[in-house]
């Protein structure tokens, strides 16, 4: 081989080595290219949907947090308005009882507890024996007449029929009150009329037999021949073959 045609071939393989550093330098410059693309796309795309998630995930937290808060406050407001319902019920019963305490007849009150004592009884029913004369029949109005003067009721002892009773408790401001189911402890009751067109019978009422029930109840009369006792067992709404029911009865106002 001469001279030219080694220089030749040198000169080819020198060519050959730069084409090769030339492909090789394309060939990084593409990955490059490719790499700062990618970062592109991630940064594009990547990054934008962990922003997103994030936000949901802040909005989801704030609404569970928001619904406990709103799954609280109502408790709280049903647990406030629990609490004061129950002091209006309380209110409420305490002004029942006021109310009950303020229209029960002071008088009634007296008058009950004097007939709780047995020597009280004795005592007016002696003494309405001798304004009759000592005899113990029909002394009924007698008897009770002689129980409000014992209460500070000014009666005359003269007043020995219902109708003139009727007449001195309404001068007193006695009322009539006409529903018995309003009964109380002293009040003094009158039975339906007789023949004459007065009440047949008065007695001082204390106490209902049965509870809810107003057919019978406890009184206190001058019927001694007929129950032995000042204080018995009598029908009240209700008639009976020897007894006549209420009519109405009297309180001090």
């Amino acid at each position: 081989m001469n001279e030219k045609d080694n220089l030749e071939k040198n000169s080819n393989k020198s060519k050959g080595k730069r084409n090769d550093e030339k492909y090789i330098k394309e060939m990084h410059d593409m990955a490059d290219k490719h790499a700062k693309r990618n970062n592109k796309v991630f940064i594009a795309v990547v990054i934008p949907v962990v922003v997103i998630c994030i936000f949901v995930i802040q909005q989801i937290f704030s609404f569970s947090l928001n619904s406990t808060k709103k799954d609280s406050k109502p408790t709280t407001e049903f647990a406030s308005e629990t609490k004061t319902n129950d002091k209006n019920k309380t209110e409420d019963k305490k002004n029942s009882t006021d109310k009950e305490k303020s229209s029960k007849s002071a008088l009634d009150e007296k008058i009950g507890k004097y007939l709780d004592k047995q020597e009280n009884r004795q005592k007016s029913l002696d003494a309405a024996i001798s304004i009759n004369k000592g005899s113990n029949k029909g002394i009924s109005v007698i008897y009770i007449s002689e129980i409000l003067r014992n209460n500070g009721i000014e009666i005359p002892k003269s007043t020995l029929s219902t109708k003139s009773l009727v007449k001195e408790l309404e001068k007193q401001g006695f009322e009539k009150i006409t529903d018995y189911k309003e009964l109380q402890k002293g009040d003094i009751a009158f039975t339906t009329k007789d023949k004459s067109g007065n009440p047949s019978h008065a007695y001082i009422f204390l106490k209902w037999s049965k509870e809810g029930k107003t057919d019978y109840g406890t009184v206190c009369d001058g019927q001694i021949n007929d129950y032995d006792s000042t204080i018995h067992k009598r029908n009240i709404s209700v008639s009976t073959t020897t007894k006549d029911k209420i009519s109405f009865f009297m309180r001090k106002k």
